[in-house]
């Protein structure tokens, strides 16, 4: 088969997290298989050996995971140089089992580029065949550092979205019950002031009756005052009584040397 009608079977997937996908050679189209631990090359046959989960991480690199036992794509011994191979191995956060992923300078496939060591995964002796295995290799662009990610699965993100929209009905009905709360609440308090407003005025009607009773009861107490003026009167007229007594007694004073003789 030429290389122009393997292009044309070729489907260029778009990297989303989450995604499920056959990480496939340009050059011919063998599959990316785990293998008791290691990673080699493979006829596709849709096992979930063959498939390979992406889970982005924060920095926007990419963890490659095998859906066959959930184990990493991981560079051995961690080490950086160009020829070391890659294999699986357990989650541990390592800066070995981070991936970026971006397309050729054609398009036409990705490049799959360790962040840690800044090398490419590479077929091993550019020999693209089954049962080979991979290497990290500095990027020269070549062919068999070229892979095509054909999609298996939709992200769960994608699957997902659609359960976003019954939150905006929840909220529009909150916003609802809120507007309706607030109405029943001013309606409530117009009620209360038409109650409150008639006994505001029988009591102001109240208080208006009572006044005059209080005025009149304020205008008695005048009236005591009025009778108890007579009395200092009678007491001035006792006085003068009592100093004319005093003068009338008085001239007989002098009688008494009179029964007396001196001569």
């Amino acid at each position: 088969m030429d290389k122009n009608m393997q292009e044309q079977k070729r489907t260029l997937s778009p990297v989303k997290s989450g995604g499920e996908y056959v990480i496939l050679t340009r050059v011919n189209e063998l599959a990316l298989q785990a293998s008791d631990g290691s990673i080699i090359l493979a006829a596709p046959n849709g096992s979930d050996s063959q498939r390979w989960k992406l889970k982005k991480l924060a920095g926007g690199a990419y963890k490659i995971v095998n859906c066959a036992n959930g184990d990493v794509i991981d560079i051995m011994y961690g080490a950086m140089d160009s020829g070391v191979w890659v294999h699986l191995w357990e989650d541990i956060d390592a800066p070995t089992q981070e991936w970026s992923i971006r397309k050729t300078k054609d398009g036409g496939a990705y490049t799959i580029l360790c962040k840690a060591a800044n090398k490419c995964l590479d077929v091993v002796g550019i020999s693209a065949v089954e049962g080979n295995h991979i290497q990290i290799w500095e990027d020269v662009n070549g062919e068999n550092q070229q892979w095509v990610l054909e999609a298996v699965g939709e992200p769960p993100a994608e699957k997902k979205a659609p359960a976003k929209k019954p939150a905006a009905k929840k909220t529009a009905s909150k916003t609802a019950e809120k507007t309706a709360s607030k109405a029943t609440k001013k309606t409530a308090s117009k009620a209360a002031e038409k109650k409150a407003a008639p006994k505001a005025a029988e009591k102001k009607a109240a208080i208006t009756k009572a006044a005059p009773a209080k005025l009149a009861e304020k205008k008695e107490e005048p009236a005591k005052i009025v009778e108890k003026k007579p009395e200092p009167v009678a007491v001035v007229e006792a006085k003068p009584a009592a100093k004319a007594a005093d003068k009338k007694a008085a001239p007989e004073k002098p009688e008494k040397p009179v029964s007396g003789s001196k001569k």
